[in-house]
Parts: structure tokens; sequence; C-alpha cells
């Protein structure tokens, strides 16, 4: 397996739920990219690229943790899919 920063086409549905669920928890709580950058500790870039439908970015554990801790939303509840 490659490494580096592109996601693995294997994966493509759960980056793409993840993406979908950080943007949703985030206009919910009303945060902009760059309200849950600053909270993160990441760049607005960094947010913009992993919520971006066209960018294959990948994510650390720790920050999805972070996130998850910022949104105040269950870690897990990022991963579901809603169909």
């Amino acid at each position: 397996m490659s490494r580096g920063k592109k996601q693995s086409v294997r994966h493509k549905t759960e980056y793409e739920t993840l993406r979908e669920n950080i943007k949703f928890y985030r206009m919910r709580k009303k945060l902009t990219q760059a309200n849950l950058a600053e909270l993160v500790g990441v760049s607005l870039n960094h947010i913009a690229a992993i919520e971006a439908e066209n960018v294959e970015r990948s994510i650390s554990l720790e920050l999805v943790f972070c996130i998850a801790d910022a949104l105040e939303v269950e870690v897990y509840k990022l991963f579901l899919r809603h169909e």
C-alpha cells in the first residue's frame, strides 16, 4: 500500500461519509471552516480540503478525535452513513 496524503480508492465511500458528516455537524453548530480549523489547530485550507468533494485528502485518527470533540459529537457519528 502506498503512503501519502491521497485516500485509498478502496475506502472512498467511508471518506465521503466522513467528509459529509464533518460538514453537517460543523454547520449544525454554526461554525465556519475557519472556526473549526482554529478549534482543532489546523489550517483553514486543511479543513476545506477535508470537506471538499473533489479533493482526495486523508485525515489522521487524532484529527478525527479533535474534530469530534470540537463539534461535540461522538466519534462514531462521523462515520455513520445516512441513507
